[in-house]
């Protein structure tokens, strides 16, 4: 009886540890996540400062023992769902749509960042491995962080944000190659030839079992939500099996098996099912980068501190000249090259895992791999100011490349999203912002008899509307160079089509400074925005909404009074008609 009670208990004891790590990490991780989100810090940072205080350097409640060893390799599980993901949602027509810039700039700013980095390094009397890691660690932008800014702020659709989105899913691709090779330790042929061998062999693989085994059966399990989770999940560790086999990281698997999926049309339904366990992992593996970080450093402090400067002054201020530079070449402007150059000034999350990797071959000595860590979340840290603060930006550095900026450019597409009259300049006309829905209607229902400029920051939406004949201008709201080329000062009519509140009270003190005279008709999404609009001298406001729903309630009475479906025989027919042909527009734009 004794024994019984026993054997349970010493159980118990023997799985605690772990249990008992996890539910720290979990509780410390949600804690400092509270407080970098109410400090608006990244989420990545606040992870790291949680593995800092739980850690030797901190309380010392987890410490780096055999048992702490179980927890880097739950963590390297995070980074494989996490690759598994990227690769799921990675778009490859996203990438053929925007050109061989994304690809030759890409390489190029790889290339050059990591080479100049090198170079640096060694000369400051860093080994050349060392050297190597370092400069490709700080080559490779943050994929998480810029396009959570970007989704945050509603420019994941303008053309500076599809540039990004394009550099960075070029750089995912390349530092998936990069792994296996560093792995090696060595560069010669005889090494590499190998490697590139295997990799191809494992492309092979992944792409006739992603196109006739898995593929078809993670559709087959999209009837079922458990079966979807089952099936996503267990792609993803046979390729993580057959990348051991093949001596790759598990990394690179996870990151094919994502990929292989992709094109189903149920791959965001598998991305929400793996959401959750994919974060989960995640949150174990930065904060378990925390936890083996150290601020006692074996070399003096003035090596420590010009080490962590230069890689700053590469991450902050050479990346985003490269990236201006190639964005120029391509002929997308001063603007947008210097937000694209700034935004991606960070070092990626992938990057931890080189410099995991580095840690624990011995390549990377521990004072490398702290700086490495602290300034790696430092410039992640700054994305989101940089981001926001793009315009200042580029108000400061235009006038350095103003100058070459025509001379760089072959093509200059923005050319072909603009449309504006050559003969006259504008005046007494109409400025629409925003060309969804509602503006595009009312663009073309009053641009037949007079004089209308659309603006919009989508490049799809401004190629529909010059197509359609209408005057339309590319462009953010904060750029004042748009409101010289579409004469705001002039206009007699500002129509504000886009429902976001403070981009609507922005454009109504914008217009109000350059033309006191203008009349203003704005949209709202909720009647205390409409209010707010009023309270700024706005003539018209129009809630769709309220207005939707009241048509909406009065039809679902009259059918409930009378049994009819309207009395409009009709309308149903001409509205189905007219959706047909607007999504086949649609199509046809996003196929080409």
């Amino acid at each position: 009886m004794l024994e019984e009670i026993v054997i349970p208990n010493i159980e118990l004891i023997q799985t605690s540890g772990l249990v008992f790590e996890l539910g720290l990490i979990v509780i410390f991780a949600t804690l400092f996540a509270l407080i970098g989100h109410f400090l608006k810090l990244p989420l990545i940072l606040s992870y790291i400062l949680a593995g800092l205080v739980i850690g030797p350097i901190g309380l010392n409640l987890i410490g780096l023992t055999e048992g702490a060893g179980n927890i880097v390799l739950i963590s390297e599980l995070g980074i494989a769902f996490l690759l598994f993901t990227v690769g799921v949602e990675s778009d490859l027509n996203k990438l053929k749509a925007m050109g061989r810039i994304v690809f030759v700039g890409s390489v190029m700013q790889v290339l050059l960042t990591s080479v100049i980095s090198y170079s640096l390094f060694n000369f400051l009397g860093i080994d050349f491995l060392p050297a190597v890691y370092l400069g490709l660690i700080l080559a490779f932008s943050s994929t998480t962080v810029v396009v959570k800014n970007l989704v945050d702020s509603q420019k994941l659709s303008t053309l500076h944000g599809r540039l990004m989105i394009g550099f960075l899913l070029v750089q995912d691709f390349l530092i998936v190659l990069a792994l296996p090779v560093l792995s090696s330790n060595f560069f010669s042929v005889e090494v590499v030839a190998p490697i590139i061998a295997k990799g191809l062999l494992l492309l092979l693989l992944a792409f006739l079992l992603g196109r006739f085994v898995f593929s078809k059966i993670v559709s087959y399990s999209s009837k079922s939500q458990e079966l979807l989770f089952l099936s996503g999940l267990s792609t993803c560790f046979v390729f993580i099996f057959l990348s051991f086999a093949l001596d790759f990281s598990p990394a690179v698997g996870a990151f094919l098996a994502g990929l292989s999926l992709s094109s189903l049309s149920s791959n965001l339904e598998l991305i929400g099912k793996i959401r959750g366990i994919r974060d989960f992992f995640v949150t174990v593996f930065f904060v378990s980068l925390g936890m083996q970080l150290t601020l006692f450093f074996s070399a003096s402090l003035n090596f420590i501190f010009l080490i962590a400067g230069l890689m700053l002054l590469i991450v902050l201020l050479l990346k985003p000249v490269i990236f201006a530079l190639v964005s120029i070449m391509g002929g997308y402007g001063t603007r947008n090259g210097l937000i694209v150059g700034f935004s991606l000034a960070q070092i990626s999350e992938f990057s931890f895992i080189l410099a995991s990797q580095g840690f624990n071959t011995n390549i990377l000595s521990q004072d490398l791999f702290s700086v490495t860590i602290i300034v790696t979340a430092l410039t992640m840290a700054l994305t989101p100011f940089f981001m926001s603060s793009s315009e200042g930006i580029y108000i400061v550095f235009s006038r350095f490349f103003h100058p070459f900026s025509k001379r760089l450019a072959f093509v200059n597409k923005l050319n072909d999203l603009e449309r504006l009259p050559e003969d006259s300049e504008l005046s007494n006309h109409i400025v629409i912002v925003g060309a969804g829905v509602m503006g595009s209607s009312i663009a073309q229902a009053i641009g037949r008899h007079n004089d209308v400029v659309v603006i919009d920051h989508d490049p799809d939406v401004i190629f529909q509307q010059i197509n359609l004949g209408i005057n339309s201008v590319y462009g953010n709201i904060e750029n004042d160079e748009i409101w010289s080329k579409v004469n705001l000062s002039k206009a007699s009519l500002l129509v504000i089509a886009i429902p976001e509140i403070h981009h609507s009270i922005f454009l109504v003190e914008k217009a109000k400074r350059l033309n006191p005279k203008i009349h203003i008709f704005a949209r709202a999404k909720r009647k205390k925005d409409a209010l707010e609009l009023y309270d700024h001298k706005v003539d018209f406001v129009i809630i769709p909404d309220i207005i939707g729903s009241n048509v909406f309630i009065k039809n679902i009475v009259s059918f409930l009074e009378t049994g009819k479906v309207l009395n409009i025989s009709n309308f149903r027919n001409e509205f189905v008609n007219y959706l047909e042909e607007e999504t086949k527009e649609e199509r046809k734009r996003f196929t080409l």
